[in-house]
């Protein structure tokens, strides 16, 4: 498992325990710490010495997350990458089943996974599903070239796979795993196993917490990289992708702020919803659905069709 960390405490000992308690054994945790000064380091320097199983990076400075992903990956060995993040928990049987479902899949170069979304005391909040379930629904994103994205901490990758596309670029970060999934699904399926593997918490400093016109703007740059690849033409460089969307029409723009509010409103509604805060989500995803409703109504007919999927599962 490749865990990055920047001060991680005190969520950090939570998940090491979820990865030191799962029914599959034979792994490895290798922990890149990005210049915590917390005290991360001095605890999972305490955990190494009883457990032999964790190892332990350290940057003198912070890399940022896809830097320091991308020096941890070096020092993995093995067959498959199972990805975490320093706040969120695995579940038991996690590693296990995936282990279990990409051996008897040869095709799939990365599966996810259902998690719940946890608060900052570990309390479930509600549920975060996933409608890339099946080969067909793969099939349809690639037909479709929607923008593919799985729970990222509750990934387990290909290594192979990883090394040949040239594994994360930092350079798309904060949007680094939409286009790893979007290179990866062009050597082979991406999945999500409808099982809950994971607990995912919402707080303050969480990622999706923190979605913003920034990460909106590295997912519009992933897709344009997409189709100018699946076109057999060179990605757009960044400085170029970005100088022409600022020379767009006015009315262009406009289209755009308008596309960008829809998506954050979406996004956060949906998460609000989660946390158990209904009426202002409701309202967030009521203002998107008449900014945009040929984006936000169909999002939320499969998130629901999803929801009503994992409601009829089993949730440990």
């Amino acid at each position: 498992m490749l865990l990055p960390v920047y001060n991680g405490m005190p969520y950090l000992a939570e998940t090491i325990d979820s990865i030191v308690e799962q029914t599959f054994s034979d792994w490895e945790l290798v922990i890149v710490d990005n210049a915590s000064d917390d005290g991360s380091v001095e605890y999972v320097e305490s955990r190494m010495a009883t457990d032999s199983r964790i190892r332990l990076l350290r940057n003198e400075i912070n890399l940022g997350v896809t830097k320091g992903l991308k020096r941890g990956l070096v020092h993995c060995r093995g067959r498959w990458i199972a990805r975490i993040d320093a706040d969120d928990r695995a579940l038991p049987r996690r590693i296990g089943r995936q282990v279990a479902f990409m051996v008897a899949n040869p095709d799939v170069v990365a599966v996810s996974c259902f998690a719940h979304y946890i608060d900052a005391r570990g309390n479930r909040l509600g549920v975060m599903p996933n409608d890339l379930t099946t080969r067909d629904d793969y099939s349809r994103y690639m037909a479709e070239n929607g923008l593919i994205g799985i729970l990222h901490p509750g990934a387990l990758i290909d290594a192979a796979a990883l090394q040949a596309i040239g594994d994360y670029r930092p350079d798309y970060e904060p949007a680094e795993d939409i286009d790893l999934w979007n290179r990866l699904s062009e050597r082979g399926a991406v999945l999500v196993m409808p099982e809950f593997l994971m607990e995912y918490r919402l707080h303050g400093g969480s990622v999706l917490a923190g979605s913003s016109r920034r990460a909106y703007m590295a997912r519009q740059w992933v897709q344009a990289s997409m189709l100018a690849r699946r076109r057999g033409e060179p990605e757009p460089a960044k400085d170029e992708f970005e100088a022409e969307w600022r020379s767009a029409p006015l009315l262009t723009r406009l289209s755009r702020n308008r596309e960008f509010c829809a998506e954050m409103l979406t996004r956060r509604g949906r998460e609000n919803l989660a946390a158990g805060a209904r009426v202002t989500g409701l309202v967030k995803l009521a203002i998107a659905t008449l900014l945009r409703p040929a984006y936000t109504w169909p999002r939320l007919k499969k998130h629901k069709q999803a929801r009503e999927m994992a409601a009829g599962l089993s949730a440990p």
